[in-house]
């Protein structure tokens, strides 16, 4: 068979597929008590899987939906600015922008608050390309729900210091485990772009 491109072409830019980038200091205690007071007004709903219209055994969240408006338009300014950084850091994907409204997810203790194995990927949701994730708790103020990403047949646990800003590319498997005791918060959102072809 008589290959019409070169394995050099694909060489062009350097990717590490299978791994993650964050800024560890990424929002003030200011900036997230900003977040979490802008998602009081929210409504609130059960997390759920695809069109699936209740909670079940594999997803135990509540979430908000965040438009961008006025007043948070300066988290959106942010993220871009992260979003644009990890980006060229480690993936160079060709994205347009956010795609979606963020999503303020709260998990808790007393139903083992979590998100088991899944991707953010898929058929229904093609053009997701980066995924990021916000650490809105202090992790001495809930145990368990660890961000965890599955690659190469190794679980890596994520950082999970107040403020740090995660990001990784959406078809990577990933889960939130079960929170054994308090509450954690985080601000999730994903960067869209054309499908990958």
């Amino acid at each position: 068979m008589e290959n019409f491109m070169e394995l050099d072409d694909f060489r062009k830019r350097d990717q590490e597929i299978e791994n993650y980038y964050y800024f560890n200091n990424g929002f003030t205690d200011e900036e997230i008590e900003k977040i979490v007071k802008m998602g009081e007004n929210l409504d609130e709903m059960d997390g759920i899987i695809g069109t699936n219209d209740k909670p079940n055994e594999y997803r135990n969240s509540k979430i908000k939906w965040m438009y961008c408006n006025e007043e948070n338009k300066w988290l959106f300014k942010k993220m871009k600015k992260y979003v644009k950084e990890a980006n060229n850091a480690m993936w160079n994907f060709d994205i347009v922008g956010f795609g979606e409204a963020f999503q303020l997810g709260t998990y808790v203790s007393n139903n083992k608050g979590h998100y088991d194995w899944h991707i953010d990927c898929d058929s229904t949701n093609p053009f997701r390309k980066i995924s990021l994730s916000v650490q809105l708790t202090d992790p001495g103020e809930y145990e368990g729900g660890e961000l965890q990403l599955y690659t190469k047949k190794n679980v890596q646990t994520l950082p999970k210091t107040k403020g740090s800003a995660i990001f990784f590319p959406s078809f990577l498997l990933h889960q939130v485990t079960p929170v054994t005791k308090g509450k954690r918060m985080s601000l999730v959102a994903w960067v869209t772009g054309p499908q990958f072809k």
